[in-house]
């Protein structure tokens, strides 16, 4: 299970009382995702149970930790990378305007001077996504619209990096 899983389970079995119950997962599930590792534990005994939780448990075959992704996910992340960044993005499996509407709404909201970029990913099939042409000729504008000051095409960028690094070596040699 996710960090934030473990800390409901270890609700649930500490607090037989539905109202405390509830009050406690209301709260963990607002701020722990928003701690580090050790201020979440420290919340947890601050809000009354134990949390005992393997963080290497919950890592998937290949190494990665689990996570359950969502907007509200991002956003946090982000404002967490936004520390340090000067521009951040979401990816997204598919170009859903209210998606990133909702992601620089998050962002904006805690932290509006934050760049946002967007990926215009070459895996988008926009015609499957039910987009009329109207939409997609009005996406990119959207997306400016919404503070998205850099749109990128990682595809393209891969591309240009193969085509340059051709005609350096044909040079050099």
């Amino acid at each position: 299970m996710t960090f934030p899983e473990a800390g409901v389970h270890a609700i649930m079995k500490t607090f037989k009382d539905d109202s405390k119950q509830n009050a406690c997962i209301n709260a963990w599930s607002k701020n722990c995702t928003s701690l580090t590792l050790q201020g979440a534990k420290q919340f947890a005994r601050e809000l009354g149970f134990n949390l005992i939780c393997d963080w290497e448990a919950c890592r998937s075959e290949e190494g990665f930790y689990r996570v359950k992704g969502n907007v509200e996910y991002c956003v946090k992340r982000a404002l967490k990378f936004g520390e340090y960044a000067d521009m951040i993005w979401m990816e997204t499996p598919t170009p859903d305007i209210s998606v990133a509407k909702e992601f620089s709404e998050g962002v904006f909201a805690e932290n509006p001077h934050l760049m946002l970029s967007y990926n215009l990913s070459p895996s988008f099939n926009w015609e499957a996504a039910g987009l009329s042409d109207q939409q997609i000729k009005e996406f990119i504008p959207n997306l400016a619209k919404l503070g998205y000051c850099w749109q990128f095409i990682t595809l393209a960028g891969f591309h240009l990096d193969a085509l340059m690094t051709e005609i350096l070596t044909k040079r050099l040699a």
